[in-house]
């Protein structure tokens, strides 16, 4: 009995000095790495004074906070199946260039389902709200559907009380991207690449100065409204969301010499009938001459 209990406390003895060798090897390892400034471990074992690599090795917290990549981001190709089921929103700006409205931003909707698009200017960020009420009514009598949810990012002006309130009172669910991954609203990211890029064509062309940006953008916006897309099997977004071909026959070049009737015609008879102007884009708000 004596010799089983010899032998059982040998081997407990055995495997402590078993362990607290691998312990001091670790320990060791993790000196050298701190040394080499946390260098990979397939790199250390091929260095002489360094013995082999543990094979558990304490958890290091340098290393993910020095190194660590993003992870790749698969695009989502979900859709919403309802207009205004889901709709992305996003602020562009400040530009350093005022518009002639004393515009720095424009804020950016994209319905998920039809992919229209709308944009609105502001002059400050407070303005975020107010816009986005402005754009809820828009919604509810245009179309008679109601936002059910709303993406953006953690902008301020997007998660402050009035904000919060706003989604609250109208049965909004508001979802927002994780820190540091604007891919999760990437619709909304891309349609700003979109704009930007058409924006930037149309004022190229024209030989405008840059005060005339948002002139470039909202036309840029109604042109691509019109465009075929290969995500919605090559129909217009304006297709999607009215339910009927969109018309081109009223487009014209921007920035094309146009001809507009003279206020101050009446005060004297040889004043001019038309004066030149720049024919600068298609207001919402003005009605359609052939309609």
């Amino acid at each position: 009995m004596g010799k089983r209990v010899l032998s059982h406390l040998y081997d407990v003895h055995k495997k402590q000095n078993y362990f607290a060798g691998i312990a001091n090897k670790q320990v060791e390892f993790a000196i050298w790495r701190k040394r080499l400034g946390h260098a990979l471990v397939s790199k250390l074992q091929y260095i002489v004074p360094i013995s082999a690599s543990p094979k558990c090795e304490e958890v290091c917290l340098t290393c993910p906070m020095a190194k660590f990549l993003e992870l790749h981001y698969d695009l989502s190709d979900s859709c919403a199946k309802e207009y205004f089921e889901l709709v992305h929103i996003d602020i562009w700006g400040a530009y350093k260039v005022l518009t002639h409205g004393k515009y720095r931003y424009f804020r950016t909707i994209v319905d998920d389902c039809s992919r229209a698009t709308w944009v609105y200017f502001l002059q400050n960020k407070s303005q975020a709200l107010t816009v986005l009420q402005k754009f809820w009514h828009y919604v509810v009598n245009q179309f008679g559907k109601s936002i059910k949810v709303i993406r953006s990012d953690n902008a301020i002006e997007f998660v402050s009380g009035p904000c919060d309130r706003f989604f609250s009172n109208h049965g909004i669910v508001h979802q927002t991207t994780c820190i540091d991954r604007p891919q999760q609203n990437d619709r909304v990211e891309r349609k700003h690449k979109h704009i930007l890029e058409i924006s930037r064509a149309l004022r190229f062309q024209a030989g405008l100065p840059l005060a005339f940006w948002g002139d470039c953008v909202s036309t840029a916006v109604h042109i691509i409204n019109g465009l075929p897309s290969s995500v919605l099997q090559h129909k217009t977004p304006f297709e999607i969301l009215l339910k009927r071909t969109p018309e081109y026959g009223h487009l014209r070049i921007f920035g094309c010499l146009t001809m507009t009737s003279n206020p101050f015609r009446t005060h004297d008879k040889f004043n001019p009938r038309r004066v030149p102007c720049l024919f600068l884009g298609y207001p919402l708000t003005k009605r359609d001459i052939n309609s």
